[in-house]
């Protein structure tokens, strides 16, 4: 809620997949303890955002009543989410870069990874 720290009313829905599991890993619960004032969570499992199938639209409500300034995030595994301003944009975005989440992207890497640490993937 950095970008509106006025504001104390905002509807969150929960698209696809990220509706359908948002339950059962606290999903709700996170959002409404990480924003201020009250928060109205939608689920709508059946409906998916265009660019990916783990997707959240974030308003808040405006002075006359009217939810406004609609904005897009993306859960992309392991806790990270990213909108359209992140490196490399939301997965399907059109800007055109490659979108990496993790630093490590192959197999080879995280064995190599684990093998200079003596560590486990398990």
């Amino acid at each position: 809620a950095g970008w509106y720290p006025e504001c104390r009313e905002w509807r969150v829905t929960l698209y696809g997949s990220l509706a359908a599991t948002g339950r059962g890993h606290l999903t709700d619960q996170v959002i409404v303890s990480r924003l201020p004032g009250e928060v109205e969570i939608v689920w709508l499992p059946e409906q998916r955002l265009p660019t990916h199938t783990n997707g959240m639209r974030f308003e808040k409500k405006g002075m006359t009543g009217e939810w406004e300034a609609p904005h897009d995030f993306f859960s992309v595994g392991g806790g990270s989410l990213v909108d359209k301003f992140s490196k490399g944009g939301p997965p399907g975005s059109t800007r055109g870069k490659v979108y990496d989440v993790y630093d490590l992207t192959t197999m080879n890497q995280m064995l190599d990874w684990c093998n200079e640490r003596a560590a486990n993937l398990h």
